[in-house]
């Protein structure tokens, strides 16, 4: 993937550290350029100079973690469905929106609106997606085009895990 692509990736630590991308530092201690960021067997990052072994642990926040747009829900409007939907397809929805399976099939024939936390949003999505089932949100921002290296990323604390099923 390149570069350009990454949007809101290229700026956060991981994305850079895996990328070969930061610049050694001076250290503190011995005063030689060779202060290098590690990432520890626990996820987190530190910086090791390479000639005196001095390290600095540092707690930081990568952009994923700080983004505001994990804090907020979408809505997503279905519109009302003029063919029949399988049953299946109704109880599979139903349970990932926490509906009565009765609730659901009504609700699809007539058209409904729900708000959905940024954890749920992609998922329910490509469900009516590969349903065919017609619908429209106001979610301004979707995460796994914000932030394309999720998959890659190797920081456990990454706001994007919650994309990653099965994986954690």
């Amino acid at each position: 993937m390149d570069m350009k692509d990454m949007r809101e990736c290229k700026n956060c630590i991981a994305y850079q550290l895996h990328h070969n991308l930061l610049e050694s530092m001076v250290c503190d201690s011995c005063g030689k350029k060779t202060m290098v960021w590690k990432q520890g067997k626990s996820g987190t990052f530190y910086a090791e100079c390479t000639n005196c072994f001095s390290i600095i642990a540092v707690d930081l926040n990568t952009p994923c973690e700080e983004d505001s747009l994990f804090w907020q829900e979408s809505k997503i409007i279905v519109e009302p469905q003029n063919k029949t939907i399988k049953k299946e397809v109704v109880l599979e929805l139903s349970k990932l929106l926490k509906l009565s399976a009765v609730k659901m099939s009504r609700d699809l024939k007539e058209g409904f609106e729900i708000a959905v936390s940024m954890k749920n949003i992609i998922e329910i999505m490509r469900f009516l997606e590969k349903n065919e089932i017609k619908y429209r949100t106001d979610m301004l921002d979707n995460p796994i085009e914000k932030y394309p290296y999720f998959k890659e990323c190797k920081y456990p604390y990454s706001a994007m895990r919650i994309y990653l099923k099965g994986k954690q």
